[in-house]
């Protein structure tokens, strides 16, 4: 069905109306004539921000819909969704960019979710007093030879971290890294603990770079 912006026209008699605005509500509901001067075009949408309309702001499910709308993401950001009719919501938006802290992403039938990408990163050099390099980490020390302990931003809510330790090399003398214990979550922040040891089996003061996935879905 096509669109004509054109009808009604001024001269159309009371009695004709219908005949010739059905059409017209016909196209708006089928938005089939894509791609022609024909199909009804809008050069933008306003979504108005659902949250307090009812105690649950996602619309209804309904077979073989979609809905697109707007709503708190629940930390007082206005923010694109999705629902669809199996009623699964996707955030689409997050503070200006696509996507949300649980949306997942599925490409080439390969599906990423937001526990496969790096959350934390830090280098610590053999002082374990300071970091060379950080995103998302506060603090480390090096209570004991060869042992360090590296904490996170708040940024985490569960444990569920994947830990990946790399040495620097000390000249002369190769070294390994591993973990401590098992990585701890307070308050937001992922406590880390590292070892570092020589080929000896010793412990020793090395530098390494530290990289944390996950945690945060």
């Amino acid at each position: 069905m096509a669109w004509d912006k054109s009808l009604p026209s001024n001269s159309e008699k009371i009695r004709n109306l219908g005949i010739v605005i059905r059409p017209n509500w016909e196209a708006i509901e089928e938005g089939d004539d894509v791609g022609t001067s024909s199909m009804l075009q809008q050069r933008s949408v306003q979504l108005d921000n659902r949250t307090g309309l009812a105690a649950n702001n996602d619309p209804q499910t309904n077979t073989g819909t979609h809905y697109l709308y707007s709503k708190d993401d629940g930390g007082g950001t206005q923010e694109a969704f999705m629902k669809d009719s199996a009623g699964n919501v996707v955030q689409l938006t997050d503070g200006g960019v696509l996507g949300g802290a649980t949306t997942g992403i599925n490409l080439s039938n390969f599906s990423y979710t937001a526990n496969m990408l790096p959350t934390a990163l830090a280098y610590v050099p053999d002082t374990g007093t300071t970091f060379t390099r950080q995103i998302n980490c506060s603090a480390v020390t090096r209570p004991a030879t060869g042992s360090y302990s590296v904490v996170t931003d708040a940024v985490f809510n569960n444990a569920n971290v994947y830990v990946t330790i790399v040495p620097l090399i000390v000249a002369g003398n190769a070294t390994t890294a591993q973990l401590g214990s098992t990585p701890t979550l307070a308050g937001g922040k992922i406590t880390t603990s590292v070892r570092i040891r020589n080929n000896n089996g010793n412990d020793i003061n090395a530098g390494f770079m530290l990289v944390i996935f996950g945690g945060i879905a």
